[in-house]
């Protein structure tokens, strides 16, 4: 169980571009597809890793490793998590030194596919949580509140949170 929750999350390395929320669905979907976490228990780890500051993805990681196995899982699914972007930036450096390239077109395309990984999550997030109306129409309300207006992101939080519980 410990080789395939390390291999599982080496393998999440290699495909995970952009940062850590572009990185969560593809995250939700091996680990609850291994059986590491279930549904329930995967959308409250979310919850409590937002109070913790530091990279979701890695935080993700080393939960479901800690979960799974206790401190062997969480140091060794960390590491295993991070390796591959150490391998890659590594020959990134390597190749970007003997040929040229356009570092704007470069970055531009990188923009594009994080864009794209976050766009699939947040749709993999939302159809699975947004089954009640009134949960959907806080969110979307919370989100032009927060881009829309000058009220502080907290009020926003916790007035969201307050609705929520007085509707549910």
């Amino acid at each position: 169980m410990l080789i395939t929750l390390y291999l599982v999350f080496f393998k999440i390395g290699f495909v995970a571009f952009g940062g850590g929320w572009s990185a969560v669905g593809i995250m939700k979907q091996e680990i609850l597809a291994h059986h590491f976490l279930t549904h329930s228990e995967f959308y409250q780890m979310i919850s409590a890793l937002e109070l913790v500051p530091g990279p979701v993805a890695l935080k993700i990681a080393t939960f479901t490793g800690y979960r799974v196995a206790g401190f062997k899982g969480a140091l060794g699914n960390s590491l295993a998590f991070i390796l591959p972007a150490t391998i890659i930036f590594g020959l990134a450096y390597t190749v970007g030194k003997r040929i040229k390239l356009d570092q704007k077109k470069l970055m531009d395309s990188l923009k594009l596919m994080t864009a794209v990984f976050a766009t699939i999550t947040l749709y993999l997030m939302v159809k699975d949580v947004y089954t009640n109306i009134y949960i959907l129409l806080i969110g979307v309300g919370s989100f032009f509140i927060f881009t829309k207006t000058k009220v502080f992101p907290i009020f926003v939080i916790f007035g969201a949170g307050i609705l929520g519980l007085l509707i549910l």
